[in-house]
């Protein structure tokens, strides 16, 4: 299909299949009519997507932003596709979607001055028509809109409602969070700089997406449509070395521009790479599983493409992501061992049986993996070491610790999650160990900052 030519209403020329247009409100009820300029369309674009039976469908995607000073419910979308002459060739009609094409629930309110993302399947009176001009139009019920922070909690700071589902650290008062979905490069997310002095999100581009080139995606040999974008390619936040997973889902590692690649497994194609946890120095955790409730594989590594871990068959299998200590040679996993149900430190150096912390039911694969925070002593001996765990408790998600010295868990406080069984969350902890910024995405979507300090020590 030739390239497009859309236009808005204001007739502004395009360029990739790309427009900003005004909406004006359908006649969903009596009480939107006068909203007409609440709701605003942006970034829209037109490709061509094949369904599960084969066949080519248009689809109209952007994001509906709210600029008025209510929330809106049950919002729709119609599409109406205009030729160079002005005579309307088809249309269609659209809803909300979150970060992964999905429907938003039915719960779902738009608030003001927050975007969402929309989808429009178009169909055309005529297969050859070509469309010149799309006009969009959304309507929706109003109500009062919701606070960011509605029942705050002690000791934790909401600073963004977005699907948050990555975060860098910069330095212990600074770090980017990107949105989007979880099976997007990182170079297809929003980022955001966020400043803990100033307590201000700004839009920011990600450094390394400069480095993603044809030369490179040609190196790493994933230039076949869609290749780059299953690779879940990561660059190494302490080293000049990157991350990927490559045809058949061998993992690589490599020099920063592709060269001098290194296999680390060549038999994992029968699983599904779902994350990477980067430890201590160049060391990682990458992490597989098929769908919420599955066993999850693993395995340590380096950037450098050393294995620290047994290989993911030598590895008992865990009901969570393991939280792996900085050095990649122990995790705390979760399930049922010698009939026991609950957590357990293991070594992912040799067989040793894994020792039982204490029995609860595990959180799942979609909770955010533990965290393992190790100190030194003033002689430089080994210090506190502390496992920073999030798990529903009487089916509401707390935060708790595990003194490893001392045990536990202590109870610390409440967490401000609400998965689904098809949420996920996440959490990084800062460079100075005392906060933990905490991320999920759905509906109850968001980035917390958890103020450590602030809390019981452990």
């Amino acid at each position: 299909m030739p390239p497009l030519n859309l236009t808005c209403v204001r007739t502004l020329r395009l360029m990739a299949l790309a427009v900003v247009c005004g909406l004006m409100l359908l006649p969903v009820a009596e009480r939107t009519a006068a909203q007409n300029d609440a709701l605003q369309a942006e970034d829209i674009s037109i490709e061509t997507r094949q369904d599960i039976y084969g066949f080519e469908h248009l689809v109209a995607t952007g994001h509906l932003r709210n600029d008025g000073d209510e929330a809106y419910r049950n919002i729709t979308l119609q599409a109406s596709a205009l030729d160079a002459g002005g005579e309307v060739v088809g249309g269609g009609i659209g809803y909300l979607v979150n970060a992964c094409g999905a429907g938003v629930l039915p719960d779902f309110a738009l608030q003001p001055d927050h975007v969402q993302p929309f989808e429009i399947i178009l169909e055309l009176d005529d297969p050859e028509a070509r469309i010149d001009r799309l006009d969009i139009s959304a309507g929706g019920e109003p109500e009062a809109p919701t606070p960011l922070d509605i029942d705050p909690i002690p000791g934790i700071r909401q600073i963004a409602d977005a699907e948050v589902i990555a975060v860098e650290w910069l330095e212990p008062l600074a770090l980017r969070y990107g949105v989007g979905c979880p099976r997007d490069l990182f170079t297809t997310l929003d980022w955001y700089h966020y400043s803990l002095r100033t307590h201000t999100a700004l839009p920011t581009l990600h450094p390394r997406a400069r480095d993603v080139t044809d030369t490179l995606i040609q190196r790493m040999n994933v230039a076949e449509p869609g290749r780059i974008d299953d690779s879940m390619l990561t660059f190494a936040p302490n080293s000049t070395r990157l991350l990927y997973q490559g045809e058949a889902n061998r993992f690589y590692t490599a020099e920063a521009n592709g060269t001098f690649q290194r296999v680390i497994y060549d038999d994992l194609y029968n699983r599904t790479l779902q994350g990477i946890l980067w430890l201590g120095g160049d060391r990682f955790l990458a992490y597989y599983f098929g769908a919420a409730g599955d066993p999850v594989y693993y395995f340590t590594a380096t950037a450098a493409g050393q294995p620290v871990s047994l290989a993911p068959p030598n590895l008992p299998l865990s009901r969570i992501v393991p939280g792996a200590s900085p050095d990649g040679r122990r995790a705390v996993i979760a399930g049922t061992f010698d009939g026991e149900t609950g957590y357990f430190l293991t070594s992912l150096v040799n067989t040793s049986q894994p020792q039982l912390l204490f029995e609860a039911e595990p959180a799942g694969n979609n909770w955010p993996a533990p965290l393992f925070l190790s100190g030194q002593g003033t002689d430089g001996a080994p210090g506190r070491e502390v496992i920073y765990l999030a798990r529903p408790v009487d089916g509401e998600a707390r935060l708790q610790c595990f003194n490893l010295r001392e045990g536990g868990p202590t109870d610390l406080t409440a967490l401000p999650l609400d998965l689904s069984f098809e949420d996920r969350a996440w959490w990084w902890l800062s460079p100075d160990g005392q906060t933990i910024a905490l991320a999920a995405n759905g509906a109850h979507s968001g980035l917390w900052l958890i103020d450590l300090t602030a809390l019981d020590d452990c």
